[in-house]
């Protein structure tokens, strides 16, 4: 990614689908709801991940 210009790269999985970051999970709001990559064995399983669904849901957001 840092030799063609970017500061981050966008892992994906096989079909293509957004998985992770090469080194964090993605979240995006989209229409009020809390959206990550499903865990299909490309995207790690973490800590980070599953507190910032907890947190979502008790803040009154769905998740995806």
């Amino acid at each position: 990614a840092i030799e063609n210009g970017y500061d981050e790269a966008i892992v994906l999985g096989p079909g293509g689908l957004v998985s992770e970051g090469s080194g964090q999970n993605l979240f995006l709001v989209r229409e009020g709801t809390v959206v990550t990559p499903i865990l299909d064995g490309t995207s790690l399983r973490g800590i980070t991940r599953e507190s910032v669904l907890v947190l979502a849901r008790d803040l009154g957001f769905e998740t995806r």
